[in-house]
């Protein structure tokens, strides 16, 4: 049996910030209204996968939400069952964001082949105040952001069982280390 003794210096995993759950209203109608212009079919795919992401992303969000309720269900029913369910609650909800970011990245490829489409008449119509590379840039902020509730939401899986992994010796899964691209700065 592997055993270490705690020191102040045990590297913590990346600090939790609050999941960035927001309002999805004013995205629905961001989307609406770039729908409302759209002439091409990649614009229509856009919008398409933009709203397919809204609805993954309120489904988690009301799955989150019913949290509470189906944890103490789980806690009257069985007792036995509590660790299995500490360590799966949040893996509906993760599975359902994971598929909202997909459709965040199918969104922004599409309103990049939006981009390079030849014009259809003398100009596209946009949404006043509107502009095609600001769209991309903020549809890539928007996968990024459900990407941190992701982020969030596992560390709230595996902050219960730090300490005992610690106890056991077992290797830090969070080394304090400068960050580094995958193959690079490793010994050889």
């Amino acid at each position: 049996m592997m055993t270490t003794s705690s020191s102040a210096s045990t590297p913590e995993p990346p600090s939790a910030r609050p999941a960035p759950w927001m309002p999805l209203e004013g995205l629905a109608h961001l989307w609406g209204a770039y729908g409302q212009a759209a002439s091409h079919a990649e614009a229509f795919q856009a919008v398409s996968a933009a709203f397919a992401a809204l609805a993954e992303e309120r489904e988690a969000l009301s799955l989150f939400n019913g949290l509470p309720e189906r944890q103490q269900r789980v806690a009257a029913s069985n007792a036995l069952d509590a660790p299995l369910h500490l360590a799966t609650r949040h893996q509906s909800i993760i599975a359902r964001l994971t598929q909202a970011a997909s459709h965040w990245f199918d969104a922004a490829c599409a309103l990049f082949a939006e981009m390079h489409a030849p014009p259809i008449g003398s100009e596209e119509a946009m949404p006043a105040g509107l502009d095609l590379d600001a769209l991309i840039g903020y549809t890539l902020a928007q996968r990024e952001r459900v990407w941190a509730i992701v982020h969030a939401l596992l560390l709230e899986q595996i902050r219960p069982y730090q300490s005992q992994w610690r106890e056991q010796g077992m290797p830090e899964v969070f080394p304090p280390t400068e960050p580094t691209r995958p193959g690079e700065g490793r010994p050889q």
